[in-house]
């Protein structure tokens, strides 16, 4: 529900926590229900690697192209994926998301008002990972979700 009212959900939780497992029950509900999703996944170790984790999920990637597609062409690819006025971006592993693939994501999501579902960890107790989530989002701990069941 909250979703299809265009608010941007923001799942957190410990590592272990079920947090990409909310994210793969939620998909396939709003598959379900005719949303267009599309999937990016942070990955620790390419953090330094400007549109990695955009490139890995099929945004913007072609195959041997050197160099690979800049900023804009990415972006593109992006926004060509998210055309369809039911569309949600699941980004999970969001502290492990590099920069570039993060500022596309946040681009498109302003200018065509996507929503975006994403998950962090949680880390110490606290809320924030090292960098503040960008986007105003409905706090979801990966503990409520378990509790609540998909009511989202």
């Amino acid at each position: 529900d909250l979703i299809q009212a265009g608010v941007s959900i923001d799942v957190v939780g410990s590592r272990g926590s079920g947090r990409s497992a909310f994210l793969k029950a939620l998909r396939a509900r709003v598959e379900q229900d005719e949303w267009t999703v599309v999937s990016v996944r942070g990955i620790a170790s390419l953090r330094q690697h400007p549109l990695a984790a955009l490139h890995l999920a099929g945004i913007g990637a072609t195959s041997g192209q050197r160099p690979g597609p800049s900023l804009h062409e990415t972006a593109d690819s992006l926004r060509q994926a998210l055309r369809a006025s039911r569309s949600v971006l699941f980004l999970d592993d969001w502290d492990d998301l590099d920069e570039s693939s993060w500022g596309v994501a946040e681009s498109v999501r302003r200018e065509y008002g996507v929503p975006i579902v994403l998950s962090r960890l949680q880390v110490f107790g606290q809320t924030h990972s090292e960098r503040p989530a960008r986007v105003d989002s409905c706090l979801l701990y990966t503990s409520d979700a378990a509790d609540e069941g998909l009511g989202v």
